[in-house]
């Protein structure tokens, strides 16, 4: 079924966006590395941005751990 393919949960989509987060670090990092982030979003939005602030709330916290 298709639709079984496309499905997403909170936790896939901000897994996703954190990776993708990464890689703007990666190539735009020395320009963005002061610069606040700010997360925002419409609509159904408000059930993913929480998700994804959380994953890089944690991925913070394990990259001071690491250190």
């Amino acid at each position: 079924d298709w639709e079984e393919g496309t499905k997403r949960t909170e936790e896939d989509v901000a897994s996703s966006f954190y990776a993708f987060l990464q890689n703007v670090y990666a190539v735009f990092g020395d320009d963005l590395i002061e610069k606040k982030l700010y997360l925002s979003g419409e609509s159904y939005a408000g059930m993913y941005i929480p998700s994804i602030a959380h994953m890089i709330h944690i991925q913070n916290q394990n990259l001071l751990i690491d250190t």
